[in-house]
């Protein structure tokens, strides 16, 4: 919990535990390949990794921002009485 409370936080470089980079490739050696953690999902890899920043490598779809009318009181009673009924 304190750092998954760090992470969100937006404090984890402070953990002692955590080393941060700020840079556009890294290389690591291991003395062996082992599981790392990509984004949240465990991989096996070798003892040695390149990494780097793909500037622009990710897309993203969004759906537009629309607008939505703001529900009444009178449409919130109808869909919690209506969702009761069934």
């Amino acid at each position: 919990p304190p750092l998954a409370f760090q992470l969100f936080n937006r404090t984890i470089d402070q953990n002692s535990c955590i080393k941060t980079f700020r840079c556009r490739s890294i290389k690591i050696r291991r003395s062996a390949a082992g599981v790392v953690h990509f984004d949240g999902d465990p991989m096996e890899t070798a003892a040695e990794l390149n990494i780097r920043i793909v500037p622009a490598g990710l897309r993203v779809l969004a759906p537009r921002k629309t607008r939505k009318p703001k529900p009444t009181v009178e449409g919130r009673l109808r869909y919690i009485f209506g969702t009761l009924g069934k």
